[in-house]
C-alpha cells in the first residue's frame, strides 16, 4: 500500500504545466559508495517551495534554474541545506561537500547534489532532514538509504518524527 503511495508522488514530481502543488514532499537519496569510501548524496525539492523557504529566512531568491536566477542562489541554497539537512557518524554531523544543482525540464523541481568524503567502514548512518518543516505542516521528507546502490533503508520523516538512523551492512 505504501508503494502505491510513493509511486503517487513521484509521478507527481513531473506533471507538466501544473503551477502548484498540493503536496509538499522531498525526498533526499544518500549512497554509501564503498569503493570510493563517500556518500553521495541528491536532494529533490519543488522550487517554488525552496524559494518559499529562503524567502522566510530572508533570502529573495526567485527564478531557481532560469537566466533570471540570482547569483547568490547557489550559496543560498547550501547554506538553507546546511541547516536543514544533518548526516552524523558516531554522533558527531559529516561535513558534506555542496556540489551543484539541477532543475527539472519543466522547472518544478530542483535536484542539490552532495558528497561527504573520507567516509568509510561504517557500519550506522543517522540523519536528520528537516527541509520546508518550517513552512508546511503537512511537508513529508522521503529518505532513501543505499549501499552501492542497494536500498538499505527507507524512511518518511516529518514534523512528529524528523530524525533517523540507517545500518549499512
Amino acid at each position: 500500500m505504501i508503494w502505491i503511495w510513493i509511486s503517487t508522488l513521484l509521478v507527481s514530481f513531473n506533471q507538466k504545466n501544473a503551477d502548484i502543488h498540493d503536496f509538499h514532499v522531498s525526498k533526499t537519496e544518500i549512497n554509501y559508495n564503498s569503493q570510493k569510501g563517500s556518500l553521495e548524496i541528491s536532494v529533490h525539492l519543488f522550487a517554488d517551495d525552496l524559494e518559499a523557504a529562503l524567502l522566510k529566512k530572508g533570502c529573495f531568491v526567485k527564478n531557481i534554474g532560469t537566466a533570471k536566477e540570482s547569483v547568490d542562489a547557489d550559496a543560498n541554497i547550501e547554506k538553507y541545506l546546511r541547516e536543514r539537512l544533518t548526516i552524523l557518524r558516531n554522533s558527531k554531523p559529516l561535513k558534506w561537500d555542496y556540489i551543484g544543482k539541477e532543475t527539472t525540464s519543466d522547472l518544478m523541481a530542483v535536484y542539490c547534489y552532495l558528497e561527504v568524503q573520507e567516509f568509510s567502514n561504517v557500519q550506522k548512518l543517522a540523519f536528520k532532514a528537516t527541509q520546508f518543516l518550517e513552512i508546511f505542516d503537512d511537508q513529508k521528507n522521503i529518505v532513501v538509504v543505499t549501499k552501492d546502490k542497494k536500498q538499505v533503508g527507507f524512511f518518511i520523516l516529518d514534523q512528529a518524527k524528523y530524525f533517523e538512523e540507517a545500518y549499512l551492512n
